[in-house]
């Protein structure tokens, strides 16, 4: 387990998780953008979701605990989420084909 430090919160949640979590929000800093997102935590011993908005400023620490380490509600989904948002964010655009377009463009100047 790992407990991330947030805002003068400190949430307890799975390696997993935090790891992905931290490689998300390193991206969101590179690309100077931000993002609300939902990661299962737990709370005095109970399952919780906690709702975190990272992006450049964002100051988040993950430490390592001598909690064991436990499976957590919709952790799975979590971890594939951010990891799915983080390659979004560097995957090439997807090509269009002409017929798609909705707009054709102006591309000599006329109205």
């Amino acid at each position: 387990m790992k407990r991330i430090s947030y805002a003068d919160e400190h949430l307890l949640t799975s390696a997993a998780v935090a790891d992905a979590l931290l490689q998300y929000a390193k991206g969101l800093a590179q690309a100077g953008s931000s993002d609300v997102v939902s990661i299962p935590t737990l709370h005095g011993g109970a399952p919780r979701q906690a709702e975190l908005i990272i992006g450049p400023a964002s100051q988040i620490t993950a430490l390592d605990t001598t909690d064991p380490e436990r499976e957590l509600p919709g952790e799975a989904e979590a971890v594939d989420e951010l990891r799915r948002r983080a390659f979004a964010m560097h995957a090439p655009a997807q090509p269009v084909a002409f017929e798609e377009l909705d707009v054709l463009p102006d591309v000599d100047g006329a109205a």
